[in-house]
């Protein structure tokens, strides 16, 4: 059996101007090389362009049992290091999507806040509606980003992709970015 770890800490369609070539970035995840190209968009956001290095359809299964074992997810997409929640939620939904986004603030802070739960995580709050965004802090650190995909059915009200890990349906709490344990929030935004 394989152990998968989810790196929360690596932690918008349309066209972008994209400046390339700036700095070569690799990393491992889980025993094989990860390689990136820095670059930024038109609206000077970073982000690391993917090259190269990805799971084999072996390591893929094994994650999507973990999954769909510890967080009852039902997997919408494969695992993939290519791009990471923040580029999926606010970026572009595009399974063709090569771009990792440590830090989604700059679309945060461009879009219109709607409303922020602290508690009652069985249910989204009123006047949430499907394709608003939602974010998930840890304190005030960002840890993870949304797209409501439901308003009606507490076991999908959301989608997301999970770090390098695959794309996701779930309910706001059964994703690794859910804590009963430490003071987690998730804000509302409407893109």
């Amino acid at each position: 059996m394989m152990l998968f770890v989810l790196s929360a800490s690596i932690s918008c369609t349309g066209q972008k101007t994209i400046q390339t070539g700036q700095e070569a970035i690799s990393y491992m995840e889980n025993g094989r090389a990860v390689y990136y190209e820095v670059v930024t968009f038109s609206d000077n956001v970073k982000a690391y362009k993917w090259k190269s290095g990805n799971y084999t359809t072996a390591e893929c299964a094994e994650i999507k049992k973990s999954v769909e074992k510890d967080y009852s997810a039902k997997e919408l997409r494969s695992a993939t290091t290519k791009y990471n929640c923040h580029s999926y939620a606010w970026y572009s939904t595009s399974s063709s999507n090569k771009y990792w986004i440590n830090s989604p603030l700059q679309y945060i802070n461009s879009a219109t806040f709607l409303k922020k739960q602290t508690s009652g995580f069985n249910s989204l709050p009123s006047g949430i509606k499907k394709e608003d965004r939602a974010v998930y802090r840890s304190g005030n650190t960002i840890t993870h980003s949304a797209i409501v995909n439901s308003t009606s059915s507490s076991s999908s009200y959301l989608k997301s992709k999970w770090g390098s890990w695959g794309l996701y349906t779930h309910s706001i709490k059964k994703c690794p970015y859910y804590s009963k344990y430490s003071s987690v929030s998730v804000s509302y935004y409407r893109k």
